[in-house]
């Protein structure tokens, strides 16, 4: 118990020798602290950046998405208020959840929009949000990821991020079946939504048309069987299929 607090004590101190020297001999960076968060948390929220990475390197992945039992924040959330992009991606790959939301009812993502210079880390943060959170008011601040987005001037990340929203109702609009050239309440269709992605090539945009009309094909095709299966269609005029049938 000794060498974990002592690990602890280094994590918040930033000293990456300390921790290298504590973790050789011994001390567990798996221990929580009383706030039920390993000591790479510590680290994150320190702003010691070389200590959070030895730490990461030996800390269970199951921790990562612990939430601090006081602040009810994650290690991810930090990581995204310091802005360290590559930090954040090795997180996320190692599977840091994006999508919980901290005591302002918002994710990660909204800490790194507010800080003016962390762009880069807020588009790959992006990438893992739940587009449905976009638009979720920071109880503290009033706001939303958007709405700071616009005030940063950040037309890109905008873009990127209606984007995204698109590709989720588009994804929503295949798994429903529906047919891929039916206008929504936007005027736009499956086969709209897809052009309008400038994420894609020419190439990929054919691609992922061609597949979308497959799938609904295959979806109508599905839904006529069905139907005529309920209407007894596959069986003799006698009705429903006999014992001897089965």
């Amino acid at each position: 118990m000794q060498a974990a607090r002592t690990l602890l004590d280094a994590a918040k101190d930033g000293d990456a020798n300390e921790i290298c020297r504590l973790i050789k001999n011994g001390a567990n960076p798996n221990v929580l602290s009383q706030y039920n968060v390993p000591a790479l948390y510590y680290a994150v929220r320190s702003g010691h950046k070389e200590a959070a990475w030895v730490l990461f390197q030996h800390t269970d992945r199951q921790l990562l998405n612990n939430k601090n039992a006081f602040f009810n924040d994650t290690v991810l959330r930090l990581a995204a208020f310091n802005g360290w992009g590559k930090f954040i991606k090795a997180l996320l790959k190692a599977g840091a959840n994006a999508n919980i939301l901290d005591q302002y009812n918002v994710p990660a993502l909204d800490w790194t929009v507010r800080i003016r210079h962390h762009k880069d880390a807020a588009l790959i943060l992006l990438q893992y949000t739940n587009p449905d959170l976009l638009n979720n008011i920071n109880t503290s601040l009033g706001n939303t990821v958007m709405d700071i987005a616009a005030y940063r001037g950040w037309n890109d990340f905008i873009k990127v991020a209606n984007e995204i929203r698109w590709g989720a109702t588009l994804k929503d609009r295949v798994a429903k079946g529906l047919d891929p050239y039916a206008k929504n309440e936007e005027g736009q269709s499956c086969i709209d939504i897809i052009n309008s992605l400038s994420i894609y090539s020419s190439a990929q945009k054919q691609a992922l048309t061609a597949q979308v009309i497959t799938e609904h094909a295959w979806a109508k095709r599905s839904a006529l069987l069905m139907l005529r299966y309920a209407n007894n269609e596959f069986f003799p005029r006698g009705g429903a299929a006999s014992d001897h049938d089965v």
